[in-house]
């Protein structure tokens, strides 16, 4: 296991409230399907994507946050339960990686996204979790602005990266 305890992880289920958030931006979020030739709309290497394609069998989806001239300022990935995720239940979905532009940081485009998310795909019996590093403060709260609660703490193994959670919330 590699940074033993380095990482928070964080759970929302059904039985949870989603918190208005408000933010000016994104001016509108758009939800991307991948194909096999298509899979991402930002820039950067696809490789990641194609590993996610094979092993999600193509079911990962994309919210991409957009300005009002349709230029990508936040992106959050939604994946399904497969191998690297052994913690999460077959309907579960987990949030992550996210990312968004330097010049809209601290204007709550990413617990906006977040929550457009778990709204969108909310239903009985499905959780959501969402990773980060211990160290990520803004990240943390952003993930908190947007309903999630600290679940537990864990890391990932340096080989095949399957995340594990090694305490639970009752532990914090």
């Amino acid at each position: 296991m590699n940074g033993n305890g380095d990482l928070l992880f964080y759970r929302f289920d059904d039985s949870g409230r989603i918190p208005p958030v408000v933010s000016v931006l994104p001016a509108s979020i758009a939800e991307f399907t991948p194909t096999l030739f298509g899979l991402k709309q930002h820039a950067g290497s696809s490789l990641i994507f194609l590993f996610w394609y094979v092993f999600t069998r193509g079911k990962y989806r994309i919210f991409y946050g957009l300005d009002t001239n349709g230029e990508t300022v936040h992106y959050s990935v939604v994946l399904p339960k497969f191998f690297k995720f052994p913690f999460m239940r077959g309907e579960d979905l987990e949030i992550g990686p996210c990312w968004t532009h330097e010049a809209y940081r601290g204007k709550q485009i990413y617990p906006v996204v977040i929550a457009h998310i778990l709204n969108r795909f909310r239903k009985e019996g499905r959780s959501f979790f969402m990773l980060t590093h211990r160290e990520n403060r803004a990240s943390r709260r952003g993930i908190e602005k947007a309903g999630l609660l600290l679940w537990g703490s864990g890391g990932k193994s340096r080989w095949l990266g399957i995340y594990r959670v090694e305490a639970y919330r009752e532990h914090f």
